[in-house]
This record gives C-alpha cells, sequence and structure tokens, in this order.
C-alpha cells in the first residue's frame, strides 16, 4: 500500500494515509508519481529503482542513477525486455554506451575518443582490430544548387580567423566526382578525381598526374599510353612539349616539333651512359665524347675513341692497345652495307688508307692504255692559298683537272660548294706511264 493524495475529479483532492513509506501522486485515481522509501522517484512506474525514473507504462523510460559504479547514470532502458537501450554515463568523463552497458565513445578533458576510452588528441577514432575496409570517418553534405550535384563537404584548417587550408569532397560543377586540397584556404589547389587523376594548379586533369602553371600551362603531365606504355610530358600544352616514356624494355626522349632536349648538370660534370651495369659512353665535364673508356687521356693507352672539341684544334683520337696486330682497323667506310674503305694499323709506326679493290669485286679486267696524253694534258700549277696567303709550289686547279683526269675530281651537286682533287687517282696512271717509258728506254739501250 501507499499514501496517496488524489486529485479526484468529483471529490477533489483526496489523501490517504499508511505506514508503508511510500507517496504517490494520483490523477483521476490513477498513479502519476510514487515516491518510495528509498526516496526513489517514479514518473510512470510504481516502482522506481533509481532516484528518477521515467517510464511509459512501465516499458521504455529513462533512469537517472547517481550512484552508478562509473558515477552518475543517465540510461535508457526498456523496462518491459529488462534491458539497456542506450546510456550515457556521467563521472570525470563522459562516457556514451549502446546496446546497454557498451562503451562506444568518451569525452575526457584530453578529447573525444570514439571506439577508444583514452584519446591522446582532440579527436580520435579507431575501428576494430583487423576489420577490412571499414569506414571510421564520413563527411557527407546532400544539398544541391539548380538542381546539380552535391556540394563540396569540407574540412577546413583555421589559426584563429585566418583560413588555412582545406580538404573537400565533391562533384559539384563537374562531372568527376573526388578531393580538392587547399594552402590558402580559398582556392582549390589540388585534385584528385574519381578516375584517379591528380592536378596540381588544375580542378580537371585529364592524366594520372598533372602540374599546371599558371599563365603558362600544363609544365608536368603523366599518362598510360594505349600501348600500355608509362609516360610523362613535360612543357607547355599544345605543340610545344616534350615527354619521355618508360615502355617495354625501353626509355625515350621525345619534343615536339623543332625542339631542342637538353641533358646534363648545370656544373662541371660528366653524363654516363651505361649499358649491362658497366659505363659504354660519357660526355665529360670539358666536352670530350669518350667511348670505351672512363677518360679522354687514356684513350690512347688502353683503347677507345674519344672527340676532343679542342680549342680552334678539334680532333678524334682512337686508341688500339699495345700488343694489337698490325692490320687491325681503326675505321671502316660502308656503302649500302658493302665494306669500300677503311683506315688500319701498320705495325706499330703507321696507319693504312685502304680503297676496296679485292678481285672479286671487279669484271672485265683488262690491261690499261697509255696515258702519255694524259700526262701531258695535266698541267702542274703553283700559286697562293686565299685563306691564310700560303704558297704552294706543285698542285692542280680542280676546274682544269677535271676535263683531263675527272675520277680524281670530286664535283658536289651545288655548284656553290668547292671541288676538290683526290691526288691518289692519278697514281696508277702515272704507274702506267712509268711502265711505258721503262720499255721504250729498254728498247733504246738495246739499239
Amino acid at each position: 500500500m501507499a499514501s496517496t493524495i488524489n486529485a479526484s475529479t468529483s471529490a477533489g483532492l483526496v489523501s490517504t494515509a499508511d505506514t508503508s513509506g511510500v507517496l504517490q501522486l494520483q490523477t483521476a485515481g490513477t498513479t502519476a508519481v510514487t515516491v518510495d522509501a528509498s526516496q526513489n522517484v517514479g514518473i510512470g512506474t510504481a516502482s522506481p529503482v533509481n532516484k528518477l525514473v521515467v517510464s511509459n507504462a512501465g516499458a521504455a523510460g529513462f533512469e537517472v542513477n547517481p550512484s552508478d559504479a562509473s558515477g552518475v547514470a543517465l540510461a535508457s532502458y526498456n523496462r518491459s525486455g529488462a534491458a539497456y537501450a542506450n546510456s550515457i554515463y556521467y563521472a570525470s568523463n563522459q562516457i556514451f554506451c549502446t546496446g546497454g552497458t557498451t562503451e562506444s565513445m568518451r569525452l575526457t578533458s584530453t578529447g573525444l575518443g570514439i571506439g577508444t576510452s583514452s584519446p591522446s588528441v582532440r579527436l580520435m577514432v579507431e575501428g576494430a582490430a583487423n576489420s577490412a575496409a571499414l569506414t571510421l570517418l564520413r563527411l557527407n553534405n546532400s544539398g544541391t544548387t539548380g538542381g546539380g550535384p552535391g556540394i563540396a563537404s569540407r574540412i577546413s584548417f583555421t589559426a584563429g580567423a585566418t583560413a588555412l587550408g582545406y580538404i573537400q569532397g565533391s562533384n559539384y560543377a563537374s562531372s568527376a566526382a573526388g578531393l580538392q586540397f587547399s594552402g590558402d584556404g580559398t582556392n582549390a589547389q589540388a585534385t584528385l578525381d574519381s578516375s584517379g587523376n591528380l592536378g596540381i594548379g588544375t580542378t580537371s586533369p585529364a592524366t594520372k598526374l598533372a602540374l599546371v602553371v599558371s599563365g603558362s600551362g600544363t609544365a608536368f603531365d603523366g599518362f598510360q599510353a594505349g600501348n600500355g606504355s608509362v609516360s610523362f610530358r613535360l612543357g607547355l600544352t599544345g605543340a610545344s612539349y616534350s615527354y619521355a616514356g618508360v615502355g617495354a624494355n625501353e626509355t625515350w626522349l621525345y619534343t615536339a616539333g623543332a625542339g631542342v632536349i637538353t641533358i646534363g648538370p648545370d656544373g662541371a660534370g660528366t653524363i654516363k651512359f651505361v649499358n649491362n651495369n658497366s659505363e659504354r659512353m660519357r660526355l665529360d665535364s670539358s666536352g670530350n665524347l669518350v667511348v670505351g673508356n672512363t677518360s679522354a687521356s687514356n684513350v690512347g693507352a688502353t683503347g677507345g675513341f674519344t672527340s676532343v672539341p679542342n680549342s680552334g684544334a678539334s680532333y678524334n683520337l682512337i686508341g688500339h692497345t699495345s700488343g694489337t696486330a698490325s692490320g687491325s682497323v681503326y675505321e671502316y667506310f660502308y656503302y649500302n652495307s658493302n665494306n669500300i674503305g677503311s683506315i688500319a694499323q701498320s705495325g706499330t709506326t703507321g696507319v693504312l688508307y685502304n680503297t676496296t679493290s679485292d678481285q672479286r669485286l671487279k669484271e672485265n679486267i683488262v690491261d690499261a692504255p697509255e696515258f702519255g696524253s694524259v700526262i701531258d694534258s695535266l698541267q702542274v700549277r703553283s700559286f697562293d692559298w686565299k685563306s691564310d696567303g700560303n704558297h704552294q709550289r706543285a698542285g692542280f686547279v680542280a676546274q682544269e683537272l677535271v676535263s683531263v683526269a675527272p675520277e680524281a675530281v670530286h664535283q658536289p651537286a651545288d655548284p656553290d660548294e668547292m671541288m676538290a682533287v683526290d691526288y691518289s687517282k692519278l697514281v696508277p696512271m702515272l704507274v702506267k706511264e712509268i711502265q711505258s717509258l721503262r720499255i721504250r728506254i729498254a728498247q733504246l739501250e738495246v739499239k
């Protein structure tokens, strides 16, 4: 039983008393509030189990328990199911629980922890151990403008009232949803779109990596070509660009149009070319091109080739190592895959200048005619060179020689180029004439 105070609709305020120590407030004979002997207050329930219990006909309700083990507790429950629904505990920490007493979130003096009871920063979110593809944080803005796509969800960074930057996810005013990054809090300076394209200085990257300099166009453009090769493009948009590529067992550099590719250190340095893990060629800091060696000064002794751009006296140097057999070639000359000449080693002190003369390359072989009339027609001249004034005591003039021995004269297709004479072509004629003279002299001696 209980002592009651009843607001009767017929008799007004009616009270009854007993010795149970329980007080009930009633309206029209129905108990609305119960205060039990432990001073627990129940609203909507006649059997409160905590200091304040608010119940919906003994079912879903709300409780206040100042003596919970974790401190003052505010709890929602389903008393008819004998189960807590969601509860909040207040102590030195604020603990938020779901499914009864299972902790989901805690607010401490350090920060807010979700999935952890000991946050070490202002906001700390932890997922279950070994949980694959677990979304820990989702930002969503479902708003639209003019029927367009979703407006950005943004995380902003500030220092006081100064905007430092932001990260936002958006497909607003663009067909490619993605992430945008700002370093000034105002402008999107980098964009990662839904295709995985990253743009710096552009909000619409068309390749996997695009770097655009304001006012200059695209400065870097990384892409994958249709043949599976991976390339990157350097330079400006339009026709003026260069790109490098890495394909199946190949690497290349390319520049569009009549562009220039520059490779090398800005200061004194060496450019090396390596193949099969060994150096094959280098361009040293003096501009010497060295092939098959590592130093231009070593080529003469240890072999290799070097091109030396000496000031006023450039030269090429080809070296044979000590012990190389006589006849070993320094340089070959080819036409249409056929060898037509060479420069070869002669012993250890000279070289041979070879012109192809193999019998297997010739046909219609007969004795040469007499060249007396040809030799009589040769005009041997003395002259001075215009370029330096040097005097030559004996020589030929190409324009005079071409009508007598055209095989000894080089006539360029361009008439403005200088004609030249190959003196060696006259040697067989001279030999033939000497042979003829010897025969005639021998005949005279017999007489």
